[in-house]
């Protein structure tokens, strides 16, 4: 009786061309291994760093981490990127009165970044007028004001006064 590799490489009868067996085109593991074929092997073999892979990840039997769509956002969440910044800020208020107070706002940026910046702010409210204002260290300068006249009338302001004239404005309202 012929062998199985040797019936492998007879010619079919339809087409008269020898068809090698799956083992005999080296697609099958050899069967006798030395230590160094053994390496080698495993080495070029991608099959087998899946396989190892996946026995790992059974032994550690961990839950179903979600998909992974939402990986980057768990990434993100974690890092310390989101914490880190460059430059400084302080802020400083005092309460001078139950009715008004004054803050200081202190901001190091590096060269060529955020600029360091020095802002002044004040604050008055009463049960009818509110009046706030910040100006900083280029002269720029927000200030708000509302005054209820009434219970059914108030009168509200906002202002700005840039340094360059075409972001200054004025708006009022009643």
């Amino acid at each position: 009786m012929a062998d199985a590799t040797q019936q492998a490489y007879t010619p079919s009868a339809t087409s008269g061309i020898a068809v090698p067996s799956i083992a005999d085109m080296g697609f099958g593991k050899p069967r006798h291994f030395d230590f160094e074929e053994e390496l080698h092997y495993r080495f070029w073999n991608p099959m087998y760093y899946y396989k190892a892979l996946n026995q790992h990840r059974m032994r550690l039997n961990l839950s179903n981490p979600g998909q992974f769509e939402y990986l980057n956002k768990e990434i993100k969440g974690t890092m310390l990127s989101n914490f880190t910044f460059e430059g400084g800020r302080a802020d400083l208020a005092k309460i001078l009165s139950p009715n008004f107070q004054v803050m200081h706002t202190f901001q190091l940026g590096l060269p060529g970044g955020n600029p360091s910046l020095f802002e002044f702010g004040g604050v008055y409210a009463d049960e009818r007028t509110m009046m706030h204002g910040k100006m900083d260290s280029d002269f720029n300068m927000m200030a708000r004001f509302n005054h209820a006249l009434s219970k059914n009338l108030q009168l509200k302001s906002q202002a700005q006064l840039m340094a360059s004239d075409s972001q200054s404005m004025l708006q009022l309202e009643s």
